[in-house]
């Protein structure tokens, strides 16, 4: 399958069409950060949702969002580097409701188009269980209760809560990624308690 990244990568540079260097830039830092999956048909999904800047300028169709909100941000890629399970380091959350700025302070709308802004770093999780459906809801040290929203990867853990930690960053249009640390699979979630 990672053939594909090479045949992508080969068409696109043979077609002749005029493409922005930074345009070929950000698709292939976001091939790079696709790198994360380690399941073949959601690291291509990515790969497909990454090459949407160059879509975009060529004025192809759009990938679907599905395909686009797989691809995770490069400031989300900083955060999650894997790290060793037995001592997982418990951060501080995100400030409570009333102690954030005000929205017109946090970013604007660019920031609510295409998100990116750390809301957990590497926060311990005590408790998750997974549904008859295949959805997730977990606790986490700070007692945060996420859900896992439909149309998300499967979850495929079976240690014991202890042994996980998650980062969560604010996607695009006000919704959330959840990544288990070393794992590499972004998941969609919104926090319910």
């Amino acid at each position: 399958m990672k053939r594909v990244f090479v045949l992508v990568a080969l068409s696109v540079a043979a077609t002749g069409l005029p493409a922005r260097a930074d345009s070929r830039s950000d698709v292939q830092a976001a091939f790079n950060r696709c790198n994360v999956f380690s399941d073949n048909r959601t690291w291509l999904n990515c790969i497909y949702g990454a090459v949407q800047p160059l879509r975009s300028e060529l004025g192809l169709p759009p990938a679907p969002d599905s395909q686009i909100n797989l691809v995770p941000n490069a400031s989300m890629m900083q955060q999650v580097a894997p790290a060793p399970m037995a001592s997982v380091p418990v951060t501080q959350a995100a400030p409570s409701p009333e102690n954030r700025r005000p929205k017109s302070d946090q970013g604007g709308m660019l920031s609510f188009l295409v998100g990116g802004q750390p809301v957990i770093t590497k926060m311990a999780v005590t408790e998750y269980r997974i549904d008859g459906g295949g959805l997730f809801t977990m606790t986490l040290a700070n007692g945060q209760v996420w859900r896992e929203l439909d149309g998300s990867p499967a979850p495929h853990w079976r240690g014991p809560a202890s042994h996980y930690a998650v980062s969560i960053t604010k996607g695009s249009l006000n919704s959330y990624n959840l990544i288990v640390v070393g794992e590499g699979v972004q998941y969609k979630a919104k926090r319910i308690r």
